[in-house]
């Protein structure tokens, strides 16, 4: 699993006060400024396999965590476990363990962007980076998950992520769904044969808020704002119009790209990111 046979990675696994072990996949100088990613619900760290060393080669350290449920990290039982709250106290713990001082630029990815949202209304943030986000607008897919029992989860919980399977979901957050490559495909599916792991996927669906954000506290939010969107996203439609509600929002939309649009065409997206990112005044 990735970073796996790539050079300039560091791994570690962080306890938190929960006890939970949560995976940080890190690149770039330990005494460089840090920036702190966070993937997208089925994701982990491969999810920023180009946007972690387009920032770590400007001069950044990026901080990639797999969040609770996701990648290499613990995965515990309980609807309770996947919260809002919960997944937010994980990534201040994180900071905290790995000594980062906040503000610091954040990016954040779907489910990610939401708690980007979040810690930007908290104050942690300097810079937001949002691609196609949750906390915008409805997510009415999370509604399709909902509707699948617990009990019938874990009767057939080894038997729901047969690679196909994973292939068709990332093929579908895809723009262009031949730009999925084999690899890709197999480093999605890797953390789907772990146990708990289509629990805590249903589980997420179930207790995160993925309901937009008050607009009033976005509307009062000063912290300056990029928003990526796939012009194809078929996940979380409507986002880019719902971005009027934030008062510094700067906005790039890629043509013929879909959910994972930093995935699908990374040296666009970086090159405004890592841009976007350095006018902090860091690096």
């Amino acid at each position: 699993m990735f970073p796996a046979g790539r050079d300039g990675y560091r791994v570690e696994f962080v306890v938190v006060p929960s006890s939970m072990r949560l995976r940080v996949v890190e690149i770039g100088r330990g005494d460089a400024p840090p920036v702190l990613l966070l993937h997208g619900w089925g994701a982990s760290a491969y999810m920023y396999r180009h946007l972690a060393p387009a920032l770590a080669a400007a001069g950044y350290r990026a901080v990639v965590p797999d969040l609770r449920g996701h990648g290499l990290s613990d995965k515990p039982r309980g609807a309770t476990s996947y919260r809002t709250d919960v997944l937010l106290g994980d990534v201040s713990d994180v900071l905290r363990v790995l000594g980062l001082t906040t503000p610091l630029p954040v990016v954040g990815q779907s489910m990610g962007g939401a708690l980007a949202l979040r810690l930007a209304l908290a104050g942690v943030v300097s810079r937001l980076v949002l691609i196609n986000p949750a906390g915008l607008t409805t997510v009415r897919l999370a509604e399709v998950g909902r509707r699948v029992s617990p009990r019938f989860l874990d009767h057939f919980a080894k038997h729901l992520t047969p690679r196909w399977l994973i292939e068709a979901l990332l093929r579908g957050c895809y723009g262009e769904p031949s730009r999925v490559a084999p690899a890709d495909v197999d480093e999605y599916w890797a953390p789907s044969q772990f146990p708990g792991y289509a629990r805590a996927m249903r589980a997420l669906l179930c207790s995160f808020d993925w309901s937009p954000v008050d607009e009033q506290r976005l509307r009062a939010m000063q912290v300056p704002t990029l928003l990526v969107t796939g012009e194809r996203d078929r996940v979380i439609p409507g986002t880019r119009a719902a971005a009027g509600r934030l008062r510094d929002v700067e906005r790039l939309t890629v043509p013929d790209a879909g959910h994972v649009v930093h995935e699908e065409c990374p040296d666009a997206v970086d090159e405004a990111i890592v841009r976007f990112v350095r006018r902090s005044g860091s690096a």
